[in-house]
């Protein structure tokens, strides 16, 4: 399996790694995409300064008509009346939430 994370926050591509090292599987960035094959399965950060949370929203939909197969994970640290406003509809697997170093694991089906 290929996963791509896409997060703003360094420390947070750290955690999301040691988080899928157990996984064997393999973990590339938006930066090491070019050299990869497309991924299975992404984990997405919402909001991706300077692109407003709308934007990746646009980008979730456009990801899943390219291929409606891969799996969405988003992360994000906005409360859960807030991110599913956001979301509007779109179609993600799982939702991460941000907070305490990303202990709290909450997921959204």
């Amino acid at each position: 399996m290929r996963i791509l994370l896409v997060d703003d926050d360094p420390g947070i591509i750290v955690i999301l790694r040691r988080w899928l090292a157990p996984l064997n599987c393999e973990i590339f960035t938006v930066l090491e995409m070019k050299r990869m094959p497309p991924p299975d399965f992404v984990l997405l950060d919402l909001i991706l300064p300077p692109n407003p949370a709308e934007e990746t929203v646009k980008a979730i939909t456009e990801l899943r008509e390219f291929n409606p197969a891969l799996k969405i994970v988003v992360v994000s640290g906005m409360d859960e009346n807030t991110l599913l406003a956001t979301l509007n509809n779109a179609q993600v697997d799982a939702v991460l939430f941000k907070g305490d170093e990303m202990t709290q694991k909450k997921l959204l089906l």
